[in-house]
């Protein structure tokens, strides 16, 4: 089913409880009665709930840190310091200072590459258009109209739109590797790593495919920020030193300093 912006906006004020007691009763009964539109509000309510859980477990994980860290350095004071009270004091009140300016920047450089390798996204898909050999867009199949408004909004930045209509899209076209880019791209730049993986994972068994030194660079930056399969990153930026651009081969460089 295709849906206009004004129609994922009207599915979003639903979700988040937005509507009028009276409009809410119409929308339900639209979702009884079309079968099509209650699928949409499904995925709509699946992408919301999953950027509700990244972002949770982003803000939880922040505040396990602090806490950690804030924990490790007050113990070294403590034994490091017990002459005076007004020692320990200062000495806490240095640390916190040191913390809050310094301590960050030790982290963030490492974080901050692989969050800008996970959200790169390529000159040439910046403004994208579909393909005249795209799968299944001949004649005038309705994909070819869905295509062309999911690139749109992926262009206009408006991810959380074009997902779903790239993933309708895919069900009849799987062998389309330029739309599971794009897919991973728009799942990437929502932070919802998960769904990047399952597509980048499937396009890292095509090793033609135009894209591929961009592909191990986010596969890469995902298993970092998990610390996993270190022998594989290694594998794949090797890889990207070969095939990749110049930029991408110094990005495949400073990556591959965080596995040392």
């Amino acid at each position: 089913m295709k849906l206009s912006e004004e129609g994922f906006e009207r599915i979003d004020n639903y979700l988040l409880d937005r509507l009028s007691p009276n409009e809410k009763k119409i929308f339900e009964l639209e979702i009884e009665t079309n079968s099509e539109f209650a699928k949409e509000v499904e995925i709509r309510k699946a992408i919301i709930e999953q950027i509700n859980i990244v972002y949770i477990e982003k803000v939880a994980e922040e505040i396990l840190e602090e806490k950690r860290i804030k924990s490790k350095n007050s113990i070294q004071i403590f034994l490091k310091k017990q002459e005076t009270w007004w020692a320990l004091a200062a000495s806490i009140s240095i640390l916190i200072i040191f913390s809050w300016h310094f301590l960050p920047n030790l982290f963030v450089k490492e974080d901050k590459l692989i969050v800008e390798t996970l959200q790169r996204i390529p000159e040439s898909y910046k403004n994208i258009q579909p393909r005249d050999n795209n799968p299944g867009m001949t004649g005038n199949n309705p994909l070819e109209n869905e295509l062309t408004e999911a690139y749109k909004f992926f262009k206009e930045e408006k991810y959380i739109f074009c997902i779903p209509i790239l993933e309708r899209y895919l069900e009849k076209n799987k062998n389309d590797y330029e739309v599971h880019f794009v897919l991973a791209l728009s799942y990437l730049q929502i932070g919802n790593n998960m769904q990047a993986l399952s597509n980048l994972k499937i396009l890292e068994k095509q090793s033609l495919f135009s894209e591929r030194a961009e592909v191990l660079l986010k596969l890469s930056s995902l298993h970092l920020l998990k610390k996993q399969n270190e022998g594989k990153i290694c594998n794949w930026l090797d890889e990207v030193a070969e095939i990749g651009t110049n930029e991408q081969k110094q990005l495949s460089k400073n990556l591959g300093k965080l596995c040392d």
